[in-house]
């Protein structure tokens, strides 16, 4: 069975009309800067106007982490057959694991309770019990980042179970129709 990766599982429900060729690449390269952040290693300016994203995940990370379990490590769950990298699983000032998710829009999403739901069942498959997760919203100005803390239900969980289903089904074709 063909590992499915989380974020290709929830994609089809993700509203699109905000999504901008500069989000991406803002998204990615700001992804890039805080994991290397993470690891201690230097790596060039960015461009400036997404600095200011950079240096809000710093002050957080600083303030915040304490201990660094996983920087953008593939986690699988072969029984269920998908995968996923969370951008960071770290033990905070508080000691409890947490997965915190970078993002960069402003407006939230609801999708990003499933997809935290799915990061924390498999940080949980492979040894890495977080206890909590959320998305931290970084400011595109460089002010102290925003934890939105999500406590996952079962709910969640279920509700990518129901997305991972249907992906199966409808995008790869595993059914048992004509």
């Amino acid at each position: 069975m063909e590992l499915l990766r989380v974020t290709d599982i929830l994609n089809p429900f993700v509203d699109k009309t905000w999504l901008t060729d500069t989000g991406r690449e803002r998204g990615s390269l700001v992804h890039i800067a805080n994991a290397n952040y993470a690891r201690g290693v230097w790596m060039p300016p960015l461009p400036f106007e997404y600095q200011g994203y950079f240096e809000s995940f710093q002050r957080w990370f600083d303030r915040y982490v304490k201990k660094v379990h996983l920087i953008e490590t593939i986690l699988e769950d072969l029984d269920m057959g998908f995968k996923g990298t969370p951008d960071l699983i770290v033990t905070m000032i508080d000691d409890i694991m947490t997965i915190p998710d970078y993002k960069t829009p402003k407006a939230k999403s609801p999708i990003w309770c499933g997809q935290l739901a799915a990061y924390q069942h498999l940080a949980t498959k492979n040894g890495y019990p977080a206890q909590k997760v959320g998305a931290l919203r970084l400011h595109k100005d460089g002010k102290q980042a925003i934890f939105d803390h999500y406590s996952t239900s079962p709910s969640d969980f279920i509700a990518f179970h129901a997305a991972l289903t249907a992906y199966r089904y409808l995008m790869k074709g595993e059914f048992n129709g004509p």
